[in-house]
């Protein structure tokens, strides 16, 4: 049976060359889709950010604000849970790259 994995990621201030990491390893380890957001980062990495979901099933909520990583969740898991495809739903920061195979052993178990 295929499970359909998505992934909310908590970004802020001028870390799009981490978030761009996170993205890529989790895309490559079978997720389907990627729900970031945006916690009021920089232009840099605003524009950065929307030049990539272009290529990939990334979708933003822009805040206007840093409202912090918990409210963040949050957003991202509300968004999420109206996707009735979703079945599981993997929660990162920005700073955390999986290893390899961390999402087949985290399913697995």
């Amino acid at each position: 049976m295929s499970m359909n994995c998505y992934v909310v990621v908590v970004t802020y201030s001028d870390r799009f060359h981490l978030l761009k990491r996170v993205i890529s390893t989790v895309f490559d380890q079978g997720v389907v889709g990627v729900v970031v957001v945006d916690n009021y980062s920089t232009e840099s990495s605003k524009s950065n950010l929307r030049h990539l979901i272009k290529e990939l099933n990334v979708e933003v909520i822009w805040n206007d604000e840093n409202y912090g990583s918990g409210y963040a969740i949050k957003q991202g898991l509300k968004k999420l849970l109206k996707n009735s495809s979703c079945d599981f739903i993997w929660i990162l920061d920005d700073d955390n790259v999986p290893e390899p195979n961390a999402l087949s052993s985290l399913i697995e178990y």
